[in-house]
């Protein structure tokens, strides 16, 4: 079995780590610069009883969420919703001063999705905007 470990190209890096022989658990950008994992205290938490992704966090090296995407499913395995959380580019990149005009602000569910489908398991709509915390409805306007 053939999988890649390391990929180095024009002075930037990634690394992958792997659960098993095929399913790709993690990985590493730069010098950790950014990383994403499965891996939790439990074993593979990022991923649901049938191994698809609910949690699908990039962090920076001092562990901070850049960008985050929690995911969940109907019972015929369709994508429901998807809760967005994603911090400004700068949040990351560490530049100072702040370039004028730069956004400042982190995007925290303003950004998500909620799909729809038909009888036969099409997806017809994917509306944008931000989740309803009591359930994954996106409010009237938001779509």
């Amino acid at each position: 079995m053939w999988r890649i470990l390391d990929k180095s190209a024009g002075g930037g890096s990634a690394r992958y780590g792997y659960a098993g022989t095929s399913r790709r658990a993690s990985l590493t950008l730069g010098a950790a610069l950014i990383a994403q994992t499965f891996v939790g205290g439990a074993g593979l938490s990022g991923l649901d009883a049938f191994g698809r992704t609910k949690d699908l966090n990039y962090t920076n090296s001092s562990s901070g969420t850049i960008h985050r995407y929690e995911y969940n499913y109907d019972l015929s395995g369709n994508r429901t919703h998807a809760r967005v959380v994603q911090q400004p580019a700068i949040f990351w990149t560490g530049e100072t001063p702040i370039p004028q005009g730069t956004p400042t602000t982190p995007h925290d569910n303003d950004r998500s999705y909620l799909y729809g489908y038909d009888e036969l398991q099409r997806l017809i709509s994917a509306d944008l905007g931000a989740l309803d915390e009591g359930g994954p409805g996106v409010p009237p306007g938001m779509g």
